[in-house]
């Protein structure tokens, strides 16, 4: 974990948005102001590391941004959890605590960046140093407020680090397009100040490639195809320059004993000491693994039989994203035999089968924010929408892809082939779903996906439907236990 490999002294300062949100780690050292506090670098990127501390935390992405991001999908179930078959679904409570604890979770790391940024311009430092520092901070603001208004829609804005709980207490929620202003100059400065790397070759902090992706990510959502296309290519074009490509094999990328591979933009990385249980570990494994089996999971997500049919079979993908098989009193059963009946999810679990982690929590297992297929992805469905059809670069870069699937485990297939020119507009739009679908399944990639090319009715209501529903909400409600403190915290539609 980032803590652990960086000899800083942890420090996060308390941010309240509200009387819920009364502390931002379960045992801060202190809570000092930044120009009372901020001397020096080490004293900066302390601010910072509370602020990918946050992100590596079991109510982030060690196991809850999953609770938010999966079961929405049509990927993901969940078959006996209250509160995540609410959000699966689509019949959400906004008093379920669930989204509470989310949103108090990705405000510490609002807190702890804008702690950084309040109090960088007063270190002793170049402006080099000091440019660098505030750019690493804007970054993981920046990526923290796009997944903020894509699961909530308008959200509290707050841009300077807050000192007196009193000056938020009555904040309102500012426009989503407001909101995106503020994350795009956030990525514009961090794109001119980050480096490139770091030393060791790090990936689990932001570099100039990652505020690139993040950017690009951004502008798809929005539909600005060409600048999404123009940041994407970028980082395709200097790919050399940032240590990026594909790995080899596909299954790499979801093994707890590799760390920091070159298809690694930006990670979560994990730590596990002593066989302990704080809340700085990963707890996927346990999460996706099979309740009951000598494995010993919770089986608190699955996938369902239409879904695991819809993966072709002689795609290595489905082999690697999925869990069919388990030990049962070292016996080996089918997933129809399994407690939960279901096919269960091999991405977050497999490598851990047969370790001291087989148990599935805690695990030092690594989870990718953004990866270098997903780059390819991005830039190859962006431009077949500026030019209304594929090119030959669109082409070029889902096909890399492809081609790096045909590796299944070493032996090379000739499945997936390369999609071949001549696809209309549509056709290709629907083949970038698809491989987005089968490439970053069970990545937290999916739900937003479905929302920002508005495929409910195809997706919940085609005859191709993998999970059927006949209504569906594009936002969670924004939490009750934050509104009763705040009444001008308006509700979402739909859960009035």
């Amino acid at each position: 974990m980032i803590m652990k490999k960086h000899n800083y002294i942890f420090f996060i300062v308390l941010l309240f948005i509200s009387a819920a949100c009364n502390k931002l780690d379960e045992n801060p050292i202190g809570v000092l102001a930044p120009e009372s506090f901020f001397r020096n670098k080490a004293d900066a990127e302390a601010s910072i590391m509370g602020a990918y501390a946050s992100m590596v935390n079991i109510d982030d992405y060690g196991a809850r941004y999953f609770y938010l991001s999966e079961p929405p999908s049509d990927l993901t179930i969940a078959p006996y959890d209250a509160s995540l078959i609410e959000i699966s679904s689509f019949d959400n409570d906004p008093n379920e605590m669930t989204t509470g604890k989310w949103w108090i979770a990705v405000y510490k790391i609002i807190g702890a960046a804008n702690n950084a940024i309040s109090g960088i311009p007063n270190i002793k430092e170049s402006d080099e140093v000091k440019n660098r520092l505030m750019a690493e901070a804007m970054a993981i603001r920046a990526h923290t407020y796009f997944r903020l208004v894509r699961i909530y829609g308008d959200v509290p804005y707050l841009g300077e680090f807050v000192n007196d709980p009193a000056t938020v207490k009555d904040i309102t929620r500012t426009p989503v397009a407001e909101i995106y202003q503020h994350i795009i100059n956030d990525l514009e400065f961090a794109i001119q100040h980050l480096p490139n790397s770091y030393s060791g070759d790090t990936r689990s902090r932001v570099t100039k490639g990652t505020a690139y992706t993040i950017l690009a990510d951004v502008y798809l959502t929005l539909k600005e195809w060409g600048k999404a296309a123009e940041n994407a290519e970028y980082v395709i074009n200097h790919a050399t320059d940032f240590g990026y490509g594909l790995v080899d094999d596909f299954k790499d990328l979801f093994d707890a004993s590799l760390n920091h591979l070159k298809e690694n933009i930006w990670i979560c990385d994990f730590s596990f000491v002593n066989n302990s249980y704080p809340y700085d570990y990963n707890y996927l494994g346990a999460l996706f693994s099979v309740s009951g089996s000598d494995y010993g999971g919770w089986s608190t997500f699955t996938s369902n039989v239409a879904t695991l049919n819809s993966f072709d079979n002689r795609d290595y993908r489905k082999k690697i994203s999925f869990l069919t098989e388990a030990p049962y009193k070292g016996v080996i059963k089918n997933y129809t035999e399994f407690g939960w009946p279901l096919p269960h999810i091999n991405k977050w679990y497999g490598s851990l089968i047969g370790t001291s982690q087989e148990i599935g929590y805690p695990t030092d297992l690594n989870v990718n924010v953004y990866r270098y297929a997903e780059v390819l992805l991005i830039a190859s469905e962006a431009l077949n929408e500026i030019n209304s059809g594929p090119t030959a670069k669109a082409y070029d870069y889902i096909n890399q892809v492809r081609a790096r699937a045909r590796n299944y485990g070493g032996t090379m297939t000739n499945f997936p082939a390369d999609l071949q020119p001549g696809m209309s507009q549509e056709e290709f739009f629907d083949a970038v779903m698809e491989e987005r679908r089968v490439e970053l399944a069970f990545e937290c990639k999916r739900w937003f996906d479905i929302c920002r090319r508005n495929l409910f009715e195809k997706v919940f209501a085609g005859p191709n439907s993998t999970e059927p529903h006949t209504t569906w909400q594009k936002l969670l409600p924004i939490p009750q236990s934050e509104i009763d403190i705040n009444p001008n915290l308006t509700q979402n539609p739909d859960y009035n």
